[in-house]
């Protein structure tokens, strides 16, 4: 009797046991397909969390525009109605001047 329980335990020690053998692979690929998916799942969680990087300050974007409007490309009232929305804070990012986006001076 206790060499059929030897017998047995050789058949699971060499993967012969019916049903076993061809399930190491796909558990495998499994196993890899998750650990993939939560590394992707945390890099994009990190991503998502990057601070967003700050772009001219007020003063700077003031002196752009007032440039601006020296070379004529700005009227007094556009860079009145800019300068007041930069003191609100509402403006954050400079306008396109309008030569750069094809469109014809004012």
């Amino acid at each position: 009797m206790q060499f059929h329980s030897i017998a047995v335990w050789a058949e699971v020690e060499g993967g012969a046991v019916p049903g076993t053998r061809g399930i190491l692979w796909p558990l495998l690929i499994l196993t890899a397909l998750v650990v993939v998916g939560i590394v992707v799942v945390v890099w994009m969680d990190r991503w998502r969390k990057r601070p967003i990087e700050i772009g001219l300050t007020p003063a700077e974007q003031l002196a752009h525009f007032q440039a601006l409007l020296d070379r004529g490309e700005l009227s007094q009232q556009e860079f009145d109605r800019i300068k007041a929305k930069l003191n609100r804070g509402v403006l954050t990012t400079p306008p396109v001047p309008p030569q750069a986006n094809g469109s014809p001076k004012a």
